[in-house]
């Protein structure tokens, strides 16, 4: 994990923070948790990814699985580090006048935490193991394969470029927009738009900065209407760019980033990145 994203997620979190309401800086010091648990497993990888280790870098695939396993590992009462930050800004009067004082140079001198920070508490695994990452993913994938050939060929693209924005915007399913929207593309619902809607957190980049937000996202009755929606959407002039790029899965993903489909100045790397990974391990058979 690079200096210059974990900035940008600290910046987030400061944002978030400054309601200034105990509930937000709870929230505050579980999302720092799981950053700091993030930051430990790309650590341990790090130092294991040596010739002969057997271990190997998944790319960007890598970082969604970080992900996942940070917030696996932070469920309940996690690592004891929300906690501690919790009591820490509550002696010194922060949850209630500002926000917490929290920077990535405090995130990185974190790695020297306690060893019991370290470990998940066996009395808070969950009593089932949880599915594994790469075996969810693959599902992902497969279940939303049919309906992206569907989509691609209609909008003149590779069914792998619409499965790697979707991968991207809901970390391979495990995410979407209010919980169980069917919406596997980050779609907002702005004053137009005469459907179902949910409110939920994003995060977005405005002037350069990282900023937590809420909005309203469209809401769909099942993933075969969002997808359809998603055809609609990028049909429109607007998109122009991006549809009819064939196998040029970078071409499509710039023709979304220059239309302001998302703020993220790496949203085209990042789906350019993911498709070509998943083309490698043959997720798309």
């Amino acid at each position: 994990m690079d200096a210059a994203p974990l900035d940008g997620r600290v910046d987030a979190l400061r944002v978030a923070a400054k309601t200034q309401t105990p509930e937000a800086a709870r929230e505050v010091a579980r999302q720092f948790e799981v950053m700091f648990a993030q930051q430990m497993l790309a650590g341990l990888r790090s130092t294991a990814q040596v010739p002969g280790s057997g271990v190997k870098d998944l790319g960007p695939m890598q970082s969604i699985m970080d992900q996942q396993m940070g917030e696996l590992m932070t469920r309940g009462r996690g690592l004891g580090l929300a906690e501690q930050l919790m009591q820490q800004w509550q002696r010194s009067g922060q949850v209630a006048s500002e926000a917490p004082d929290i920077t990535a140079h405090t995130l990185s001198a974190l790695g020297t935490a306690p060893a019991r920070l370290r470990s998940v508490p066996a009395a808070e695994a969950p009593t089932t193991p949880p599915t594994p990452w790469r075996e969810r993913a693959q599902k992902f994938v497969s279940d939303l394969l049919p309906l992206a050939r569907e989509a691609a060929e209609k909008l003149g693209v590779a069914p792998q470029a619409i499965i790697a924005q979707a991968a991207l915007e809901t970390g391979f399913g495990r995410h979407q927009p209010g919980g169980h929207s069917n919406n596997l593309f980050g779609i907002k619902a702005f004053s137009s738009w005469r459907g179902a809607k949910v409110d939920a957190e994003t995060t977005e980049v405005r002037d350069g900065r990282v900023r937590a937000e809420r909005a309203a996202f469209r809401a769909y009755d099942n993933v075969s209407e969002g997808v359809r929606d998603y055809v609609a959407l990028l049909n429109q002039p607007r998109y122009t760019a991006a549809r009819n790029t064939g196998n040029d899965v970078a071409g499509f993903a710039r023709g979304l980033q220059e239309a302001g489909y998302a703020t993220d100045p790496d949203y085209a790397r990042k789906i350019t990145d993911i498709a070509q990974r998943l083309v490698r391990e043959g997720w798309l058979r």
